[in-house]
């Protein structure tokens, strides 16, 4: 029992530290996003912890006056990374989403709808793996015979380096710096 009680008490320890380092405000660095949010968007980003749920956050001001919520990830020394469910935010649909907090640098990234900025944090991401003849694809990644290499839109070969430039600017992308 004393193990139990143990476990649980560093385990609320963590969820707790896991979700603060994150709480602030942050001043806008950059703002890719579709013309009507990116004109709306005149104040700091804030975010907050849930009173209940030790694990999730509430990010607001990124979407006019909106809210929207994100849930732990993972987190180590160095960042600590959420996941976005699909939500309404303001009119605007969240299909998918990620924020990610530099803990050295105080800074944040949030990227909604651009599936290559969150590549790698659904399990489904890495469902496809195969090898044959013509190479190996294993979890979006594709590495031909020939040596090309392709990833989350960009492709490099023996003709140099190609960007889905539409692909890697989808969606909202936010950066900020913590106040």
């Amino acid at each position: 029992m004393k193990k139990i009680i143990l476990l649980a008490s560093i385990l609320g320890a963590f969820s707790v530290t896991f979700a603060q380092s994150v709480v602030g405000s942050y001043t806008q660095s950059a703002l890719i996003a579709p013309d009507q949010i990116r004109d709306a968007a005149q104040t700091d980003v804030k975010i907050t912890p849930d009173k209940t749920q030790k694990n999730k956050i509430w990010i607001s001001n990124l979407i006019g006056g909106s809210t929207f919520y994100a849930i732990a990830n993972a987190s180590d020394e160095d960042k600590a990374v959420y996941n976005v469910p699909a939500q309404t935010v303001g009119g605007y649909a969240v299909k998918l989403g990620c924020v990610i907090f530099d803990k050295e640098e105080n800074e944040i990234a949030i990227a909604l709808n651009n599936k290559s900025q969150c590549f790698g944090i659904s399990q489904s991401d890495y469902d496809n793996v195969s090898v044959s003849k013509k190479g190996v694809n294993a979890g979006g990644v594709k590495v031909s015979s020939n040596g090309e290499i392709s990833a989350g839109g960009t492709k490099v070969s023996k003709k140099g380096v190609e960007v889905d430039v539409k692909g890697a600017l989808a969606g909202l992308q936010y950066v900020g710096k913590k106040n």
